[in-house]
């Protein structure tokens, strides 16, 4: 019986909403700036569940990092970074969490996008390609997101 309940229990356990390792972050960025903290979470298509789901993930990631830092420090950055005036693959709706700072959903959903996003190179290197990467920066905050596309 009290197997039974264990693996049960084992079974209900949800994934964390993000994660706080920046250790951990390390295998696919390196962080071009001192992170006082950082969440991110490397999300995949479906998302949602609106019950027209396809099962299982898709070959589309993505990586979404918010990494708290030193204000001064961003601004020196931002001033150097690329703006990136136009984005060719829309970020899905679905990557929209809770977690997220506001500058970045906005920026993601296309409201106050100008003079924000800029190329990823002044804040991060990526340890693999990709076909999108972006920074959305402000105050004391940098949003990192990258798109990959998953080999067959």
């Amino acid at each position: 019986m009290f197997l039974v309940i264990f693996l049960c229990y084992g079974c209900s356990m949800n994934e964390p909403e993000f994660i706080d390792k920046q250790e951990d972050l390390k295998k696919y960025v390196d962080l071009k700036v001192d992170a006082k903290s950082i969440k991110w979470k490397i999300l995949s298509l479906p998302e949602s569940s609106g019950g027209f789901d396809v099962p299982g993930r898709t070959d589309y990631l993505s990586l979404i990092v918010v990494i708290e830092s030193n204000e001064m420090e961003i601004k020196k950055l931002q001033s150097r970074a690329v703006p990136k005036t136009t984005r060719l693959i829309p970020v899905p709706a679905a990557f929209l969490k809770n977690w997220l700072p506001r500058l970045a959903v906005d920026a993601f959903s296309g409201r106050n996008f100008a003079g924000k996003v800029t190329e990823i190179n002044e804040f991060a290197s990526l340890k693999d390609e990709a076909f999108d990467a972006i920074a959305i920066s402000g105050g004391s905050q940098i949003v990192l997101y990258v798109g990959y596309v998953v080999p067959n």
